[in-house]
């Protein structure tokens, strides 16, 4: 049986560093592209594809932990599960990893492969672009643009001002974003561990888990907490969600253990 868990950390650390190069390309090419054009939001445009990626990071290693729970053993075999499945990659001869004795099953077609991965990418993109967009940095609002013929000190005094609503604006959504991204988590970690006592790992493993993951929870709970009501005005589902992950956290502590 394989270890979720593992392949889990596994495939985040791996996708995560293929994203994290995509980034720094995306950066170089962005800071190109605004000494032609000065104007270009250049921290905000980078701090929106961070977030991007972020999340379609985290999804994708749900979208990976399903893939392999309904495909590995009914659909194909394959030794080597490092990177079975992405969200931007159909499966193909890369998935079975034939050089390591990977095989499609008897009876198994290539169109149900790619039927089974349709049905797991397009929620992974739904869900990646829907919390992308609650989370983004919301356009810089200004005041209004001053008369030429306005005198100096005005317009000195409008970009101050300006410059200090921008700043709270970047505040602010920093601190947002960090609590969505805490309260993701913490949904993510709650769900592995209803999931993973589900996958029939064996009574010592779920022991073992348990007691790993009970400690890990006592921090992060509270930083759920915390984050939930900092989102509970701006995001209120969000907050929500985040209340209810910890309430199922904790009937997931209190289950009796044998």
């Amino acid at each position: 049986m394989f270890d979720l868990l593992s392949l889990s950390v596994c495939y985040l650390l791996l996708t995560g560093f293929v994203l994290a190069v995509i980034l720094g390309v995306f950066i170089v090419g962005l800071a190109l592209v605004r000494s032609f054009y000065p104007s270009l939001a250049f921290g905000r445009s980078i701090l929106r594809m961070f977030i991007f990626c972020i999340w379609l990071l985290l999804f994708s290693t749900l979208g990976e932990i399903a893939w392999v729970y309904l495909t590995v053993g009914h659909l194909y075999d394959n030794p080597d599960l490092l990177v079975d499945w992405l969200p931007y990659r159909p499966p193909g001869r890369w998935t079975l990893d034939e050089m390591c004795g990977g095989h499609l099953l008897p009876g198994t077609t290539w169109f149900q492969m790619y039927l089974y991965w349709f049905g797991i990418a397009v929620p992974v993109w739904i869900l990646t672009i829907t919390f992308y967009r609650w989370t983004r940095p919301s356009p810089i609002k200004t005041v209004g643009v001053k008369d030429k013929s306005a005198p100096i000190a005005d317009s000195m005094n409008h970009s101050l001002s300006s410059l200090g609503f921008t700043m709270q604006t970047k505040k602010q959504n920093l601190v947002r974003v960090s609590a969505a991204t805490v309260l993701l988590y913490f949904a993510v970690f709650t769900a592995m561990c209803w999931f993973l006592d589900f996958a029939g790992l064996g009574k010592q493993g779920c022991q073992q888990r348990y007691w790993l993951f009970r400690d890990a929870g006592n921090i992060t709970a509270i930083l759920a907490v915390i984050a939930s009501s900092v989102l509970w005005r701006p995001r209120r589902g969000l907050a929500v969600g985040g209340l209810i992950s910890c309430i199922l956290w904790l009937i997931w502590t209190a289950l009796p253990r044998l």
